[in-house]
């Protein structure tokens, strides 16, 4: 861990960038996107994270993003960093439960509601709970975009577009909490399923008393449809 008074770790961080809300910043979460379809074989989606912490004495991927899908509360996400990771991020594909049993479709203007669900901190006890960072405030953008599905391939084919953004705030426990999110598609979908990407960002965190790391032990977004 990235104690406070003796720093030993190796980190290593993914390529972090600093960029506002701008083209330049849509063009980087298309490029995200297409990385899990192409680069990394949807195994571990390294550019899914903006960093994770390689610490010494842990195998490689000891504290990295696919920790947060694996309904294990003793194991987690950790920023790699130095300092206490604010602005560091997590990208999230928006899992399906209301998009089952669709058909085939052309939608746009289509209301969605997230259901999106963490577990903060390390939660494998107590004592690391309140060791390492806990997120106290974060940003969460979600992107709507349009996917090619080809018999090769599936790629973005533009930009995507910003449909929801605001500023969210968590309590400091190791329970589940849940965050409603509503907003509306803007892109047009050819597939049965819209790709939407959540970012959480991190804006400020519940301090540890012994470690700068901020840790996330699961963190996933569900999605449904809102009927009229």
């Amino acid at each position: 861990m990235k104690s406070r008074f003796i720093f030993f770790l190796i980190l290593v961080n993914f390529g972090s960038l600093v960029f506002s809300e701008n083209g330049n910043e849509l063009k980087y979460i298309k490029e995200c996107v297409n990385s899990y379809y192409y680069k990394d074989n949807y195994k571990n989606w390294i550019m899914g994270a903006s960093s994770v912490l390689h610490e010494n004495g842990k195998e490689d991927g000891f504290y990295d993003r696919n920790k947060l899908f694996d309904k294990d509360l003793s194991t987690s996400w950790v920023e790699g960093v130095s300092g206490d990771g604010i602005g560091e991020y997590i990208l999230l594909q928006v899992y399906e439960d209301g998009f089952l049993g669709e058909e085939y479709f052309s939608i746009k203007d289509k209301k969605i509601r997230i259901l999106l669900t963490i577990n903060n901190g390390f939660c494998k006890d107590y004592n690391l709970y309140c060791k390492n960072n806990r997120v106290k405030k974060a940003k969460i953008i979600i992107y709507d975009m349009s996917l090619r599905v080809g018999q090769n391939e599936t790629v973005v084919d533009d930009d995507p577009e910003i449909v929801f953004s605001d500023t969210v705030s968590l309590e400091d426990k190791m329970e589940n909490q849940i965050i409603p999110i509503e907003f509306f598609l803007k892109k047009y979908h050819t597939t049965s399923t819209p790709e939407i990407i959540l970012k959480f960002e991190i804006l400020e965190v519940y301090k540890g008393s012994l470690y700068e790391d901020t840790a996330i032990s699961e963190l996933r977004a569900i999605g449904n449809y809102i009927k009229n």
